[in-house]
């Protein structure tokens, strides 16, 4: 877990995966934070968000190097 601040001077944390990938962040103050959670395939490529609109799939051409989000 990583503590810090945007760039505004908001609080702000990040949390990292067993592989080191972005698993959430949250930012802002108790109340009013906005956060958001991510999964990710084997290969490590990202899989969903979900934040406090829903959730977003995301799939890969073969080449694996773009993705279409899908809400």
């Amino acid at each position: 877990m990583t503590d810090g601040t945007d760039r505004l001077g908001n609080p702000a944390q990040h949390t990292n995966g067993e592989r080191n990938q972005l698993a959430g962040w949250n930012y802002g103050s108790v109340g009013s934070a906005v956060t958001a959670m991510f999964t990710y395939y084997k290969k490590g490529l990202r899989k969903s968000m979900t934040d406090e609109t829903g959730t977003t799939q995301y799939q890969h051409n073969r080449r694996q190097n773009d993705s279409v989000r899908i809400r």
